[in-house]
């Protein structure tokens, strides 16, 4: 039998995570996406997506984080910035990113139990 190919793509949904409540009510933001990816180097490269309350705000701010060392995002996964422009100006949970992150052969590795 073939051995099943490792993800290159994989998401987690912090609030899912068996860890996230209590990440969650030490930071500053209300929710987290942390995107992983292999470069072309195959290192692997980590960017955020994050759900920020800012007081006096009917909405909250939502807001891309690209570590230093995943920069190459913007050229290595194109589709993914390109799903975040059509969504400029709308609202969008993180259960709908994942959804659209699925679709687009991101795999959910977000760890629901103490693996």
């Amino acid at each position: 039998m073939a051995k099943k190919k490792a993800p290159t793509r994989t998401f987690v949904v912090l609030s899912r995570a068996w860890y996230g409540p209590a990440v969650l009510e030490r930071s500053d933001y209300v929710e987290d996406v942390l995107i992983r990816f292999k470069g072309g180097d195959g290192d692997w490269r980590e960017l955020a997506i994050r759900w920020y309350d800012f007081p006096g705000s009917p909405r909250v701010g939502v807001c891309v984080e690209v570590f230093e060392d995943a920069w190459s995002a913007f050229e290595e996964i194109p589709e993914f910035f390109k799903l975040l422009s059509e969504l400029e100006d709308e609202e969008f949970t993180a259960d709908e990113l994942a959804a659209w992150l699925e679709e687009g052969a991101f795999v959910d590795v977000t760890p629901s139990g103490r693996e």
